[in-house]
């Protein structure tokens, strides 16, 4: 033991002795207008990754620094960046205070850019949008696609519901495919998460199914980054032409633990806007009301409505309760919360619940490492109505009811199912989802950085449908049960290296490598039983007749890239990359892609000569580069069919003919704009054009049957072409410690045209093939027949076949299909309706935009108000359209009395002309103009005095109210234009309103209580 004292203590004075050689940097990071410290800055020495976050209170300390003179600088999102130069001295401490200003253009902030490192945005040539969530914590945000929604230029989250636990499809720069998917990559926190908005079909409702960005919790994000188009995205490689989103979760910082207690009460409700139900009422001469059947002629009967679908909807209860702590020591961090949610829809047989738990740690290892570990999990439960694309479900019957032809089963004239037993089917998904990942990040010498991120992302999902017995359902009399489950799981490993040093004195150079693998698979699985033998069952098994089916796949994608940037005096950045990338999606003949890039970013202000006093902020960006999407892990496969052949012998049968040498569709994108703030940076503005043309777009095309196939082939043959400007404008034109104010702007275009389908026929989509691609065309677009008119000379003729029809005993006015069958016959021989299809319109919008402002007062009392619309677009309205055909709709059957009590041609003509107006065979008449503004949402929030907020032992007690979906004004037929009845999954069919329920209107009281 006496031996080991001696070099024991040896060791420690060296030990002592070194760290008594080391320094110290402390001090505190301000807001220059308010003097309030700023909590989760970031404070490091340039040029290395060393560095601190503020605590609560604004504290930072950076120790153990070797002496010598270092420039120091802070950051903080929504302020400039402030530099200082400190010199540390062996066993001192150098004390360094910040005071920033808020800014509405940073060119210092730091983002992610698909390279695995950051870089300040004044270096790289593209645009990146960035929402900081704190930015909107008054907002009734409670999923992903509401936080962007609105909020980045360029990118349009697409609603289809008002229906709990519905979601949106996201696009970014417009629709860059044709058959593949157009949702933008997701990761969070670098680890690559499910994106699909796909309903498998085995368990059907009729349309709307949620997404999975819906399984992150808003209030746990710090801030979000959208990477847009393939001249930015080059290095996320395959599957990345569509943009990417980058999800940032709250990490730990320094100091004393926060814990934060939030609960939300509130209410959800769809505004009662749907059709009022026409029916018919037999009347006495003297024009008293009496049961139908009385008399046949047409004046023997009037007109009425029925709110019924509006009489179904209800204001739904919504509640939510939040905790979360963060905290930790300038070695270790962390962030621990979790959510419960339950959101009752405004319909029947319709909620959301949800309960999430998020656990962030990260922790220094020593001067030249850190490891952070991520970890979110979400349980939630959905039950969905029969709705949209299914004339079973509540609001269809409602809708298409006629109260003439009730009967003791179907009391409200029903033509499908009963509203009772409609409320009574079961559709339930239960969802488990798991992302988490461990990233590493190590400093061996100078700047030379590495790091390494392995992450999942699992979903476990299970879909039940029940039919219960003996319920009268039409189909399943006997009850059905069908369960479907998935299992999907993602695997991410990204390695990447940086290093940045200076070459010259105003010569930098910026190296950045690395690789990256994906694994994705996906197993899915249904079961379905019926016809169960007694009441009481509901278990697959106890069906008569059962049926199973089972898919699975597997995606592998992996890539290499490299990228070198160039700065010139901190003033003129040029950069150059390549990614190499595999898939097991490409075919066997074709190998591997490669994805170039270049950009340049030029800082015009830093020349001598500029106008600093008023326009203090100017950079020139310009980017050019490539990105693609990747064919179907099954697509290059020539497959067979299992078939029941002669006599029942199993057999084949041709599938999908397979293409060995299929690729995927690559985007070129060439972007260009600038950055510019004025009055101190207090207005920011970006603005981008941008021209992106998608080459080896995957089609379906038909080769001749001589060569033994009827099926068609997917093929590399189309072109697709998207361009537009994307502008934002950010201000801060007060800024006081009484009164600050902030207003942004957004404003965005997009022009789609399919330019080639390499000798493929047009492709039909959609309800009643009302959307086709065509050549010269946006890819939405609708296509069909027009109105023309009165047919010359056809009036005598048509008022000849009303009569008859008046005298004939065979035809009852007081019927719906006879009277419908009667109009038909008289349009068809006096109203004409072209031949030949035209294009009626594009379902994505031409123009967006948005703006939003934020007054707040004495550092208490903030009001804040978002206003959103969209220009130059259709929408399908199939819901009044089918409501004609079901002799249901208002304004038609009105119309249509007024032809049957025609008593000569004059009246007849007259007569027509308004029914024109509802033709159900004019397809141009139900394609309508879809612009709208929107409120979108609105808060107010108030802040308690200190004094009383100590009286709940508490640093902070916030009061707040908001509303999202407000109010609208339109010009759209139906009740709302931002709905689609297939939800937010497929490229095509988008725009297109079949039964569909309108936005919901949500209001949500908030207490937040920060201790």
């Amino acid at each position: 033991m006496r031996r080991l004292i001696f070099p024991l203590f040896l060791l420690l004075s060296v030990v002592t002795v070194a760290l008594a050689q080391l320094g110290e940097i402390r001090g505190t990071v301000y807001d220059r207008e308010t003097n309030n410290p700023l909590p989760a800055a970031s404070v490091v020495i340039v040029g290395t990754q060393i560095g601190s976050a503020t605590d609560i209170n604004g504290n930072y300390i950076i120790k153990n620094v070797k002496p010598g003179t270092y420039r120091v600088q802070a950051r903080f999102v929504g302020y400039g960046a402030q530099t200082k130069e400190v010199t540390v001295r062996a066993g001192e401490t150098a004390t360094v205070d910040f005071y920033l200003s808020p800014t509405a253009l940073q060119l210092d902030e730091v983002v992610v850019t698909g390279t695995g490192t950051a870089l300040e945005k004044r270096s790289i040539g593209n645009t990146v949008g960035t929402v900081n969530i704190k930015d909107i914590e008054i907002a009734p945000v409670r999923s992903i696609t509401e936080v962007l929604q609105g909020r980045v230029s360029g990118l349009v989250a697409l609603p289809s519901s008002g229906q709990a636990g519905s979601a949106a499809a996201i696009r970014v720069r417009g629709l860059v495919s044709v058959s593949q998917d157009n949702q933008p990559l997701i990761y969070v926190d670098g680890v690559r998460i499910d994106n699909a908005n796909i309903d498998y079909g085995s368990v059907w409702t009729g349309g709307q199914h949620p997404s999975r960005l819906n399984d992150i919790i808003p209030a746990d994000i710090e801030r979000i980054e959208v990477i847009k188009g393939a001249a930015a995205t080059t290095l996320y490689g395959t599957q990345a032409a569509n943009g990417v989103i980058q999800i940032f979760t709250k990490k730990g910082i320094t100091g004393q633990p926060t814990i934060n207690f939030m609960i939300e009460r509130g209410g959800v409700s769809i505004p009662k806007k749907l059709y009022s139900t026409g029916y018919l009422i037999g009347i006495f001469p003297t024009g008293e009301d009496i049961k139908l059947g009385a008399r046949r002629t047409p004046d023997s009967v009037k007109v009425a409505s029925e709110g019924l679908a509006n009489s179904l909807l209800s204001t739904g209860p919504y509640e939510a309760y939040f905790a979360s702590i963060r905290g930790g020591t300038p070695s270790v961090g962390y962030y621990v919360s979790g959510r419960y949610e339950n959101e009752v829809g405004s319909i029947p047989s319709n909620y959301f619940k949800r309960i999430s738990f998020r656990g962030n740690l990260n922790a220094v290892g020593g001067e030249n490492w850190d490891i952070q570990v991520n970890a979110g999990y979400t349980y939630s439960k959905l039950k969905r109505p029969n709705n949209d694309n299914n004339i079973y479900g509540i609001v269809p019957n409602a809708l298409l009811a006629r109260r003439n032809l009730a009967t003791p089963t179907n009391p409200y004239g029903e033509p499908f199912t009963p509203l009772n037993i409609a409320r009574e089917l079961l559709n339930l998904q239960t969802t488990h989802a798991f992302t988490g990942g461990v990233t590493w990040n190590h400093r061996p010498f100078g700047t030379f950085r590495q790091k390494v991120t392995i992450g999942f992302d699992v979903t476990a999902e299970e879909n039940e449908q029940l039919f219960p017995y003996g319920l009268g359902f039409i189909y399943y009399p006997y009850g059905m049960k069908g369960n479907q489950r998935r299992t999907f799981y993602s695997l991410t490993l990204d390695y990447s290296l940086a290093w940045h040093i200076a070459l010259t004195d105003k010569i930098t150079s910026s190296l950045t490598a690395g690789i990256q693998g994906f694994a994705d698979s996906d197993y899915r699985v249904f079961g379905q039983g019926r016809d169960f033998p007694a009441p009481g069952l509901s278990v697959i098994t106890a069906g008569a007749v059962r049926t199973a089916d089972e898919y699975r796949y597997r995606v592998i994608n992996g890539g290499i890239f490299a990228q070198e940037q160039i700065g010139f005096a901190n003033m003129f950045f040029v950069t150059g990359a390549l990614r190499l990338d595999g898939n097991s999606g490409f075919g066997p003949d074709y190998g591997l892609a490669l994805y170039p890039k270049a950009q340049a970013s030029f800082i015009a202000s830093e020349l001598g000569f500029w106008p600093k006093n008023i326009w203090n902020s100017m950079k020139l960006r310009v980017a050019w580069g490539q990105a693609g999407l990747a064919p179907g892990v099954f697509d290059k496969e020539r497959t067979w069919d299992a078939v029941a052949g002669l006599d029942g012998i199993p057999a084949v049968t041709p599938g999908n003919i397979g293409n060995r040498k299929l690729k995927p569709e690559r985007s070129d994108e060439l972007e260009v704009g600038f950055d510019a703030g004025f009055l101190n940076d207090r207005v920011g503005v970006e603005f981008t054009y941008y021209t992106q043309v998608t080459k080896d777009a995957l089609l379906l095309k038909r080769y001749p049957p001589s060569e033994g196939w009827l099926n068609l082939q997917l093929t590399n043959v189309g072109e697709v072409r998207n361009k537009g400007i994307e502008l934002t404008v950010r201000s801060i034109p007060i800024s006081t410690s009484s009164v600050s104010l902030d207003v942004n702007f957004m404003l965005s275009t997009n022009d789609n045209k399919v330019t080639s389908l390499g000798g493929t026929a047009p492709l039909p989509y959609g309800l009643g093939g009302i959307g086709e691609v065509r050549e010269g065309y946006p890819i939405n677009s609708f296509w069909g027949y027009k109105l023309i008119g009165i047919k010359p000379g056809s009036l005598t003729s048509a008022l000849n076949l009303l009569n008859t029809y008046r005298a004939s005993a065979s035809y009852n006015f007081q019927n719906p299909t006879h009277r419908r069958s009667i109009m038909n016959a008289i349009a068809n021989a006096a109203v004409q309706v072209g031949t030949q299809k035209e294009f009626l319109g594009n379902a994505y919008p031409k123009l967006n935009g948005s703006i939003s402002a934020t007054l707040t007062l004495f550092r208490r009392v903030s009001i804040y108000a978002f206003v959103e619309w969209a220009t130059k677009f259709y929408v399908y309205n199939n819901t009044a359209r089918f409501m004609v055909r079901y002799n249901t709709y208002v304004p038609e059957i009105e119309a249509q009395q007024k032809v049957f009590m025609a008593k000569d041609t004059v009246e007849l003509e007259q007569a027509l002309r308004e029914w024109m107006k509802y033709d159900w065979r004019a397809d141009d008449l139900w394609v309508q103009k879809g612009d709208f503004v929107r409120l979108r949402e609105i808060g107010v929030s108030f802040t308690l005095p200190a004094r009383f907020a100590r009286l709940f032992a508490s640093r902070r007690v916030t009061f707040s109210f908001s509303a999202r979906n407000v109010a609208l004004w339109t010009k759209y037929g139906g009740p709302d234009p931002q709905v689609n009845y297939a939800g937010p999954g497929p490229n095509l069919n988008q725009g297109s309103d079949f039964l569909t329920l309108p936005q919901a209107t949500r209001y949500i009281f908030t207490l937040n209580v920060e201790f």
